[in-house]
């Protein structure tokens, strides 16, 4: 999600039909909501993104799994001794991917004091810093 932009509401119900790989780039360029013609978009991952997402795929086949077009990206978990829940893959909820999401921000998520927030430190800036990149009119340039 954090790399490619893609909403939780997205990445739930991404199969893998959704993806092609550009081997130039080391990268994937993935569709959203392909069914949906009015909503669909494209957008690509990192190359970060990319390894794991075929280290997962290469997992998945080693458990067994014989992965299609309509696979899903991200599957529930299952047993690998399993074989029926192997093969038959059912993808994750919305609800379990926001679940997991902020799961990890909250274990990641930085809260400084106000001051820090503000004004910065020697190594990260503060909101001041950002200012005229977060302002939209341009006469807070022009003034400067």
């Amino acid at each position: 999600m954090s790399s490619s932009g893609l909403r939780h509401g997205a990445v739930n119900i991404l199969k893998l039909r959704d993806f092609e790989k550009i081997e130039k780039y080391n990268i994937y360029q993935i569709i959203a909501y392909r069914k949906g013609k009015k909503y669909s978009y494209k957008t690509f991952c990192t190359p970060e993104c990319t390894t794991l997402i075929d280290s997962y795929l290469n997992y998945r086949k080693h458990a067994g799994e014989q992965l299609k077009s309509n696979s899903p990206l991200i599957r529930e978990q299952f047993n690998t001794n399993d074989k029926l829940k192997v093969n038959n893959s059912r993808h994750l909820t919305s609800k379990s991917i926001r679940y997991m999401v902020n799961d990890i921000v909250r274990g990641h998520y930085m809260k400084p004091d106000i001051n820090t927030f503000l004004e910065g430190t020697k190594e990260v800036k503060g909101y001041l810093a950002a200012i005229d990149s977060l302002t939209i009119n341009n006469e807070n340039k022009l003034s400067k």
